[in-house]
């Protein structure tokens, strides 16, 4: 029999809330019942703009139609099984069927048409039309719909129960009204309704109407008849027939990030309820904190085998545990917790082989570091599993945010910033507002409160809003230590009772205090410092020319901001031997006079400088600033940046919340523009730098901030993809001068860069000059990286690969510049006559140094000079040729297997001999493919093409011999982030 194609409208699908157990923001009062929760959740019902339901209003009849319409949907012409064919009816059995409304007598003559109260201009026509266009509704017996009135109970039933196949039912047992209660009665649909309500329906009643018909099963009329009228179950209820969602109660076993054992085994975007797999949207991101609970869900249904997507979903009232907020816990020892309830004392035992999932990540072990709880809240799941569910906020204000880096500096504890990379699928990022709404990275700033909860799996960022502003009434140094504010006690949280570098809140004085979201104070801002504490470089120092002669100091922040401030007429003075003053008038004047560089200081509540620190020379047991050390231009050829133990001659050390201030060497005279602030990544391996390193930690060589003298350049991403030169033209730059312009194709995108002031295209960094004798000029085919400065001009540029170089094997043309065709390792790796290579062996994991600065097929931006085998950082790239493949990856050889007449194995070419202790190797490798961006160039003499590629593409010795693949492979840290399969057809290749 032919059915309702049943679409839900879009009223279901879009903007759908999902309840969090007890924080459901849609849930206004207690009186909403289950049954509102639930229709409204499923788009059945709409709540107002102000995000009230209003169950208590009255509901009419044309908003019970729009109610109706939903679960019709967009149905096409054809009959439901549901439905009744009303000619047989009407011409072989009963008789016309009375309309619902409040008269009695035959069917109204209009009932194929629209009615005379509802014009085509009413907001409901739509929704009228469609369920007449089924017979649900029909009409009074006098021609109208009656739109505005109340719609009554059984009015209500009536259609419902004509949704649900039993209309037969109903008239053969009496009829309209009588008839239609009755067989509601029977399916138990009128529980907790007013069959009396003669001033019609409230919103709340028809809620609880639908609900009860939602798991009803309909029916279908088979044969309808004089002598008999049948019947047969459609399997399906309500729901699942007309709106393809089906329900599902059980507990969340996986939330898309972890499972009760470790990490998630289903996509990011997915739960499991009991034995069912369900997509989230973000905007349902809040449900995935239920993870252990009993829930109750409503997913759609793809009748085209697609994915099930969560419609609805609520904790069940079958849900049981102890939750446990951490101000509550006394203690946590071993496996019991005692904790406060109701001015009683509990305590709470965990059985041993419990699960835990701490902040997000599933773990097996309970940890005293886990015991620690100063905020968040333990939740002990009694559902039948032995599983704990654990939060732990850490309260943190932010100094600073680099959100193309992800990373938040914390002013609390500067040493350990937080890292939530959205690009690092291997963790879960979620970023919500107070009230649980999804946020984004875009709402992330400095001098912002945060709660973070970071697990392996998991980073949760919790933005707490507004600051509370005021002056301090009463401060609490004992006992639950806080301010009073505008009458409200604020205690502090334990994050900032433990900051070195708090702010004391005194009496009388004005402050912004910034709260969590359980009203504790993460930071204070006082009138008399009002940012607390700031870093940044003094550009220029300048006494305006007025009355009473103020000074002005410009400063590059922290946070990478240009300020002015203002000085105070009166301010403390930390000099470089750790000596206080206070100056004022021609002392500030003689001391302020072309005063510059790298300080710390403090603002008061005008926002003007009330106090400066300069770094001390030598290092004390206190906490304030620190001068590390300072390579100057004469020292910095011999204190090169080694990469691979992130240091300066070992005289300064950086790490990845290292900040670094990027001045330019006129700064004084410099743009804006050109001052940057960078993270350690700008440094590149065996390059010079003049660099002065600062810690606010004594004796430490660890910079947390690091002032750069030179170009304005952006640093290069290691992860980026390479860029294939497509061509090089001379043209205008923005500025209307003739300059050089590269075209290159950058993983599928082309970019067109600007030759910059300090960067020619006719040059590359003189490590690889100086290494080769050679300089190279940039031409088509060519494969680079490159950084561009603040104007977008580029500032620098590595060949990687020279497509026009000589093959040091004498194979087709192309090769590393700077590099030679062995890689040269010392000869007691080598055993010669026994055929043995053991380069891999009792090496350390950086290298020591056993190798010389060519043939390097891992050489950074091809031109570091660190041995084959320590791939395990930076940016690194292979030139190889595809020896064999299997399904996720190709074995590649530096050995150039288009001109060898055989594989070495070993990498010990025939006739290997030792040269000055070396012996010249080849190294092979493992490369894969099946996560990586894979391109394939195709040179020709004018035409240079990139397309798209895969490991299809890859043409291995094994299978054609000397025309096997030629294959540049760039990795980050050890992970493969682009492949380009090389094809050179130019003559003579």
């Amino acid at each position: 029999m032919k059915r309702i194609i049943c679409l839900l409208i879009v009223l279901c699908l879009l903007g759908v809330p999902v309840a969090a157990e007890e924080t459901e923001a849609a849930i206004e009062t207690s009186a909403e019942t289950k049954a509102v929760r639930i229709i409204k959740g499923l788009g059945i019902m709409q709540g107002y703009e102000d995000g009230s339901f209003r169950p208590e209003g009255a509901l009419t009849r044309a908003e019970f139609a729009q109610c109706i319409a939903a679960f019709l949907g967009m149905a096409t012409d054809e009959i439901g099984e549901t439905a009744v064919n009303t000619a047989i009816w009407e011409n072989e059995f009963h008789g016309t069927p009375l309309p619902e409304g409040t008269q009695t007598g035959e069917g109204a003559e209009t009932q194929s048409a629209l009615f005379a109260d509802l014009p085509a201009g009413h907001w409901a026509y739509a929704a009228v039309e469609k369920v007449m266009q089924y017979r649900i509704m029909i009409g009074t017996t006098e021609g109208l719909f009656e739109p505005d009135r109340p719609v009554l109970p059984e009015e209500a039933v009536k259609v419902m129960l004509c949704l649900l196949g039993y209309q037969v039912n109903a008239e053969v047992n009496g009829g309209y009204p009588a008839g239609y209660l009755l067989i509601a009665n029977r399916l138990d649909i009128t529980t907790g309704i007013d069959l009396l309500a003669e001033s019609g329906m409230t919103r709340g009643q028809v809620a609880q109407l639908i609900y009860n018909c939602l798991s009803v099963q309909t029916q279908a009329v088979d044969q309808i008849g004089t002598e008999s009228t049948q019947f047969s179950p459609t399997g399906k209820t309500l729901m699942s027939d007309f709106l393809n969602i089906e329900q599902v109660r059980g507990e969340m076993t996986d939330n898309g990030v972890t499972s009760y054992s470790g990490r998630s085994e289903i996509a990011e975007n997915q739960i499991k309820i009991g034995n069912i797999t369900i997509e989230v949207s973000d905007t349902q991101e809040e449900i995935r904190t239920e993870i252990g609970s009993i829930l109750e869900a409503y997913y759609h249904v793809d009748k085209n085998g697609g994915p099930n997507t969560l419609v609805y979903a609520e904790v069940s009232d079958v849900n049981r545990y102890v939750f446990i907020p951490a101000e509550e816990i006394d203690s946590f020892e071993g496996n019991t917790v005692s904790y406060n309830e109701n001015s009683k004392t509990r305590t709470q035992t965990i059985a041993a082989g419990t699960q835990f999932i701490h902040n997000g990540t599933a773990v097996s072990t309970l940890t005293d570091t886990m015991r620690d709880l100063s905020s968040g809240w333990i939740k002990i799941m009694q559902n039948g599993t032995n599983l704990v569910v654990m939060k732990d906020y850490r309260g943190v204000f932010a100094s600073s945010v680099n959100t193309d880096e992800g990373v938040i500096y914390d002013k609390l504890d500067p040493s350990s910033p937080i890292y939530f990379n959205p690009e690092d699928h291997s963790k879960h990022i979620s970023i919500k507002n107070k009230d649980k709404t999804l946020a984004s990275t875009e709402d992330l700033g400095p001098s912002m409160a945060m709660m973070i909860a970071d697990s392996m799996y998991d980073v949760e960022i919790i933005l707490c809003g507004a600051a509370v502003s005021g002056t301090v009434e009463y401060v609490a140094a004992s006992g639950e230590a806080g301010v009073t504010v505008s009458g409200t006690f604020y205690p502090f949280t334990q994050d900032y009772l433990n900051a070195s570098n708090k702010i004391t809140a005194n009496l009388g004085e004005n402050v912004n205090l910034f709260l969590d979201t359980d009203q504790k104070i993460v930071w204070v801002e006082s009138g008399n410092a009002a940012q607390g504490t700031v870093y940044g470089f003094v550009v220029n120092s300048v006494k305006k020319d007025s009355f009473d002669g103020e000074w002005m100091l410009k400063v590059f922040t922290a946070a990478g901001e240009m300020n002015e401030y203002n000085v105070a007429s009166r301010i403390t003075l930390n000099d470089e031997q750790g000596r206080e003053y206070t100056l004022k008038g021609e002392e500030i004047d003689a001391w302020l006079a072309e005063r510059t560089g790298f300080v710390e200081f403090e603002l008061n509540s005008n926002q003007e400088i009330r106090r400066i620190v300069l770094p001390l020379e030598e290092g004390t047991n206190g906490q304030r600033l620190y001068k590390i050390y300072e390579i100057t231009a004469a020292e910095k050829e011999m204190m090169m940046y080694k990469s691979y133990t992130k240091n300066f001659g070992y005289r300064i050390n950086v790490n990845d919340s290292t900040r670094v201030f990027n001045i330019p060497e006129d700064f004084k005279n410099a743009a804006d523009d050109e001052f940057s602030l960078l993270t350690s990544s700008f440094f590149s391996d065996n390059m010079t730098y003049q660099v002065t390193g600062y810690t606010t930690v004594p004796n430490s060589k660890m910079a947390q901030y690091l002032v750069n003298y030179g170009s304005g350049s952006k640093p290069l991403n290691n992860s980026d993809k390479l860029a294939v030169v497509t061509d090089v033209v001379q043209s205008l730059n923005e500025e209307g001068e003739l300059c050089n312009v590269l075209y290159a194709n950058k993983a599928g995108s082309e970019v067109q860069l600007y030759e910059g002031d300090d960067c020619s295209f006719d040059a590359v960094p003189p490590a690889v000059a100086e290494a080769s004798g050679k300089t190279y000029q940039i031409a088509k085919g060519d494969i680079i990286r490159y950084g561009t400065d603040a104007r977008g001009k580029v500032a620098q540029i590595y060949l990687v690969y020279d497509a026009d170089a000589e093959n040091p094997s004498g194979g087709h043309p192309g090769y590393l510049p700077g590099n030679t065709e062995k890689y040269y390792i010392k000869s007691s790796y080598v055993d010669i006559a026994a055929n043995e290579n053991h380069m891999y062996e009792g090496i350390s994991p950086y290298g020591g140094g056993y190798s010389l600065p060519n043939g390097n097929p891992y050489g950074n931006l091809g031109q570091n000079t660190q041995p084959a085998h320590w791939f395990g950082r930076e940016q690194r790239v292979m030139l190889g040729y595809a020896l064999s493949r299997d399904d996720v990856s190709v074995t590649l050889t530096t050995q150039d297997m288009s001109v060898y007449p055989e594989y070495y194995p070993n990498g010990i070419p025939a006739g290997a001999e030792e040269e000055g202790g070396y012996v010249g190797v080849f190294v092979t490798d493992v490369i894969r493919l099946d996560n990586t961006r894979v391109d394939v160039v195709e040179l020709r003499d004018n035409d240079v093409t990139v397309r798209i590629g895969s490991l299809s593409d890859v043409v291995t010795y094994a299978d054609a011999g000397k025309e096997c693949s030629k294959i540049l492979v760039a990795s980050n840290y050890g992970d493969v982030v682009h492949v380009i399969i090389i094809q050179n057809f130019r003559k003579g290749a």
